[in-house]
This record gives C-alpha cells, sequence and structure tokens, in this order.
C-alpha cells in the first residue's frame, strides 16, 4: 500500500525527496557494492538534485551510485529540451559520478533506435535471474494527464511487455520519445512519486482511487505488485482535493 506524504510546498517537497534517497542509498550501499537509481526530468526532481549536491556530497560514496533515466525526448544532447542535459549539469558532473555508471540513449537517432539502444544498456541493470532491470530507487513524477515517464493515458505504450518502448505522435511536445515500459518498474525497490502544484490536484485524487487505470496509478500498480514500496511526495497544492 502506498504512503501519501504532504509537505507546504515544492522546495520542502523536493527536500524530503533529497533526504529520502540519501538515506535509503546509503542503505543499499552498507549491504551491496552498487546502488541503481532511476531518475526523473522536472522542476522539483532538479531541485533535489541541487539539495543532493549541496548536503549529501561527501556523505555518499557516488562512484557505486549507477543512474538511468526514465524517459527521453528524441532530440539533439544539445536540445533545451533534453532531461539529460540538465540532470548531467545539475546532479551527476557535480558529484562525480563515473561515466561509466550513467546508462542514458544514444542522442539523435530516431524512436525505434533510441529505444533498442537504450534496452541494452539497461542490461547493465539486469540479473541472472531476472531479465527486467532493477532499480533500488525510482523517481516518477505525475502530469496533468496522469501520465508518467512518456506513457500517456490511452496508448499502446501502456501494454508494451518490453523493457523500452518508441513513442511517436506524443500528446505533449517534442512528439517522438522513448520511455521505460511498465514491465521495466516491476523489479523496483522503493519508488518516489514527486508532484507539486495546484495544476495537478484533480489528477492527483483520481490517480489515488482504488481501481485508476491513469498510467501513473498502473505504474503503481506494476510496482507494488511485485513487492516494491510506493510514496507520493506531494505538496499542498497538489494534495487540496485529498481527504
Amino acid at each position: 500500500m502506498s504512503e501519501v506524504i504532504i509537505k507546504t510546498d515544492a522546495q520542502a517537497v523536493a527536500r524530503m525527496a533529497a533526504w529520502q534517497t540519501a538515506t535509503y542509498l546509503r542503505g543499499v550501499l552498507k549491504k551491496n557494492n552498487q546502488a541503481n537509481w532511476l531518475l526523473a526530468g522536472g522542476t522539483t526532481p532538479l531541485a533535489a538534485y541541487r539539495l543532493l549536491v549541496e548536503e549529501f556530497a561527501d556523505k555518499i560514496d557516488w562512484g557505486k551510485v549507477f543512474v538511468a533515466i526514465g524517459d527521453e525526448r528524441c532530440v539533439p544532447l544539445d536540445s533545451h529540451q533534453t532531461n539529460w542535459r540538465e540532470i548531467v549539469d545539475t546532479l551527476l558532473d557535480p558529484l562525480n559520478i563515473p561515466k561509466q555508471n550513467r546508462l542514458s540513449p544514444q542522442y539523435n537517432h530516431n524512436p525505434e533506435v533510441m529505444s533498442l539502444n537504450y534496452k541494452k544498456q539497461l542490461k547493465k541493470f539486469v540479473n541472472a535471474k531476472n531479465p527486467i532491470p532493477h532499480f533500488d530507487i525510482a523517481w516518477l513524477g505525475m502530469g496533468e494527464d496522469g501520465h508518467t515517464l512518456s506513457l500517456f493515458p490511452d496508448r499502446s505504450e501502456l501494454d508494451s511487455t518490453d523493457i523500452t518502448v518508441a513513442v511517436y505522435d506524443s500528446p505533449k511536445p517534442p512528439p517522438n520519445r522513448i520511455s521505460l515500459t511498465l514491465s521495466a518498474l516491476s523489479d523496483c525497490a522503493k519508488c518516489l512519486i514527486i508532484v507539486s502544484g495546484a495544476q495537478k490536484a484533480v489528477t492527483l485524487h483520481a490517480a489515488l482511487k482504488p481501481k485508476s487505470v491513469l498510467p501513473v496509478a498502473q505504474a503503481v500498480a506494476a510496482i507494488e505488485t511485485h513487492g516494491g514500496h510506493v510514496s507520493w511526495l506531494v505538496d499542498k497544492a497538489a494534495a487540496q482535493k485529498l481527504t
């Protein structure tokens, strides 16, 4: 059963995400020699990345942290529309996370090529017993339409049984993207869903209903069905419709 943690504002959500992630990564690294973290783009996650750099740079062995990204836009790497470039500048380079620990798509290819390439890279997160990549912790967001990653409502990508999928004619620009699938989330130990802003209040209320079919709710089900734990980190503005 997922939990909902309500914080005062987006900055407080970012601080909670940073603290929970740092605490969890340290716990994983006490037991294992590697921790796998699925990253998310967006304003509040970027604020959380900055807090991790400011407050936890010397408190975690970042050289043992491996990172991947949940979805990406099929544009050149130097485009302002990429999630990855901002994450590199804000988090990965400041923490000196080794280049070989960073899993990202090859950029400026068509969606099919990018998807296949990224699927091969994600094999670094696969163990001998399970063909699905293992994420010790994953960050997800939620759009105003209930999408997460680049999985949008009533789209065929939601039914994919592969790890990655090419997305064409996305309802949100740019139109061509790649995304992890719901299947790719089934070996996720801990997930933080980061939501802020009053414009998402109605959708958050709908997503938390027991039989919700919104993509973000399906992602929660994919994780929890296989034993993972989900925490919704939301600000008061997003939570205003909750009782």
